[in-house]
């Protein structure tokens, strides 16, 4: 915003920018040459990517607090849902969606919710197989456990 107010003057971004961030910010970018690197350089260091499944848990199973206004809540689950890149989609699509986070959602076991909610995007084929495989490592791994102890 402040370049924009100060765009008539042309000034050299980059060095507007080095002048107004801190020293330990300034190590960063000190090796850009132009203003766009640098703020390459500044989005990866400090613009992390959302994990839309997890967002996605999050608008699903977020309710009203004790004492929270209608007005409140409708807002926070607006403020959540801009985590979770919506986009224009098919019918079928959608309801795959819902389906995925209903299933994610719903599942017994925690540690099999929690791989899937490792991944940033996920679809219901994948999120399925996924837990599917590991449910079978699950069970595997505890017939094993009773064979040893046999």
């Amino acid at each position: 915003m402040f370049l924009t107010c100060i765009s008539a003057l042309a000034p050299d971004k980059l060095a507007t920018l080095c002048s107004f961030v801190s020293p330990s910010v300034y190590e960063y970018i000190a090796d850009c040459v132009t203003y766009d690197a640098a703020i390459l350089v500044l989005q990866d260091l400090y613009i992390k990517p959302k994990n839309e499944v997890f967002s996605r848990h999050l608008l699903a199973t977020r309710r009203q607090h004790s004492g929270e206004s209608l007005d409140e809540y409708l807002q926070e689950l607006r403020r959540v849902s801009k985590d979770c890149n919506f986009k224009v989609v098919t019918a079928t699509a959608n309801r795959d969606e819902y389906i995925r986070d209903a299933f994610i959602n719903g599942l017994l076991s925690s540690m099999i919710r929690q791989r899937l909610l490792e991944s940033k995007t996920l679809d219901l084929a994948t999120a399925f197989d996924q837990a599917r495989a590991l449910d079978l490592a699950q069970i595997n791994s505890e017939s094993y456990l009773r064979l040893r102890l046999v």
